[in-house]
């Protein structure tokens, strides 16, 4: 029996490991993933291995929603989720035919959420200063006047007048 436990724990050693290295790898082919810091990429691939491990030998549905939004959050792009949204689709449809859908539809659901969260952080981050720009220029100082005063002087000259 203990021998059974020590053999099964390898296995799922070994499985987790080389789920590991397939989701790092799909998240390495996406050219905004390669920006990504090598231990946060092996810390989401490891993350997701452990998810689908848990989901194809208990049926244990993980926070694939989280999943995604990590992703999006930690900057990886389009290609490397979808790359690792089809090895989830594959593995778990072999795994449980009755229902892989709750694996890759809600990670690729997760990260939809995540990338809309920066996106709307992003704007709200940006638009002071885009409202700032939009404002017509109010002279600050001497160095206003300065520029004002050098403007009125290229005003073009009276029809047939000289400078």
């Amino acid at each position: 029996m203990a021998r059974e436990r020590i053999v099964d724990k390898s296995c799922t050693s070994w499985a987790e490991g080389a789920l590991t290295r397939r989701f790092s790898a799909a998240l390495g082919r996406d050219p905004f993933g390669a920006a990504l810091p090598p231990s946060q990429s092996e810390r989401l691939a490891a993350s997701l291995g452990r998810s689908l491990l848990d989901f194809i030998e208990r049926g244990q549905v993980a926070d694939w929603l989280g999943q995604g939004r990590a992703l999006a959050l930690a900057g990886v792009g389009h290609r490397g989720v979808v790359d690792a949204a089809e090895i989830l689709r594959t593995l778990a449809e072999s795994a449980r035919p009755q229902d892989p859908d709750r694996t890759w539809s809600n990670l690729l659901l997760g990260y939809m959420q995540g990338r809309e969260e920066a996106l709307l952080g992003e704007q709200e981050r940006t638009h002071p200063a885009h409202l700032r720009a939009a404002r017509p220029e109010q002279p600050r100082g001497r160095n206003q006047e300065v520029v004002a005063a050098s403007t009125r002087s290229r005003e073009p000259l009276p029809e047939g007048g000289s400078s």
